[in-house]
């Protein structure tokens, strides 16, 4: 699968403390729903031990 990232979200990427591994998997795996202005986000729960990280 292709995917391009929108500037912002490299910015966000940072910001949030992800990567672009964990942003492809979340588009590839993670679930869809309906996002503002007619998009669609991505929803993936990472467990890290005692965290949880939440894609959107």
């Amino acid at each position: 699968m292709n995917i391009s990232l929108h500037p912002h979200v490299l910015e966000r990427m940072v910001e949030r403390g992800t990567n672009k591994a964990e942003i492809t998997k979340a588009v590839e795996i993670g679930e869809r729903f309906t996002a503002k202005f007619g998009r669609t986000g991505f929803r993936l729960t990472i467990d890290l031990d005692c965290a949880e990280i939440v894609f959107t």
